[in-house]
């Protein structure tokens, strides 16, 4: 029996490390896009861009194609 609990403990911390590995990885990278949208959001509206003015012109213009694509706007936390 202590050889059956051995053997299954192995393969379910192995899985447990590749869920591990990917999630830290996705976190990664979720921060990355989150840091670059801020350095593009930065450059844009240092470039004289109205990003609030955009965002409304999509939410209005998606709501009036009445298309299936979701708008979110960037609020800052």
């Amino acid at each position: 029996m202590k050889t059956l609990i051995a053997a299954m403990s192995l393969p379910r911390s192995l899985r447990m490390q590749t869920w591990l590995l990917k999630h830290s990885m996705q976190s990664g990278m979720e921060r990355h896009l989150g840091d670059m949208n801020k350095q593009l959001r930065l450059k844009l509206e240092a470039e004289g861009f109205n990003l609030k003015a955009m965002e409304s012109l999509w939410s209005s213009t998606s709501a009036a194609t009445n298309n299936n694509f979701m708008v979110f706007s960037w609020t800052e936390t």
